[in-house]
């Protein structure tokens, strides 16, 4: 499926739950909020940490995620990733763990939505969405204590980045797309047997293990 049909469906989901769950409604919720988002580029400035991706969550599925464990990505999009809102504050709740959500998020709502949710980072694609949409969300989420983390595709990712002091956390596919590593950012790999070593020696501490 390509992008644009991706967003054209996950906009007429979001305008389906402004309806069932109107912004007024939001905002007395973020209202009665007592606890603040965890600080993930407080966790992440440890030596090495590993972030757990569960790319299938199930509320009823035993996981064993070791105590090192740094974090969990979980999917909170129940249009193309088969997850639910609802699992980041279950996953939040029994793991004590900085959750970040994965998700195709285009627009402003999908912050407070997932603030009410629970979540202390969220992954931005920034090919789905413009520069005033990327900074919009970027900054609301930042003002919320949620870190956004970008998930670098293409070398225009990078280029359009750059020119943001809010961007200092990457996820990376392909790690030729970043040939010196800044010590001022967190840069996040995927951790394989083929290049995790590879990528240590140049500097990287953060890796992403995949359960599906």
């Amino acid at each position: 499926m390509q992008p644009e049909e991706i967003k054209s469906l996950k906009l007429k989901f979001i305008e389906s739950k402004k309806k069932e769950l109107p912004s007024h409604i939001l905002e007395m919720g973020l209202n009665m909020l007592y606890k603040e988002p965890m600080d993930l580029k407080g966790v992440f400035s440890k030596d090495l940490c590993e972030i757990v991706e569960i790319k299938n969550f199930n509320q009823d599925k035993t996981y064993n995620i070791a105590k090192t464990t740094s974090a969990l990505i979980i999917n909170s999009d129940n249009v193309f990733l088969h997850g639910s809102l609802e699992n980041i504050s279950f996953a939040k709740e029994n793991f004590n763990l900085p959750i970040i959500a994965r998700d195709y998020f285009l627009e402003e709502y999908q912050i407070y939505l997932i603030r009410i949710y629970q979540a202390d980072g969220i992954i931005i694609e920034p090919g789905f969405i413009d520069d005033q949409t990327l900074e919009k969300i970027s900054l609301l989420s930042l003002a919320m204590g949620i870190e956004p983390v970008y998930e670098i595709r293409t070398q225009n990712d990078i280029d359009r980045l750059k020119k943001y002091d809010f961007a200092t956390m990457f996820i990376f596919e392909n790690e030729n797309l970043i040939p010196n590593f800044e010590k001022t950012k967190f840069n996040i790999f995927y951790d394989t047997a083929i290049n995790k070593e590879k990528l240590t020696e140049r500097g990287a501490k953060i890796f992403i293990r995949v359960l599906i």
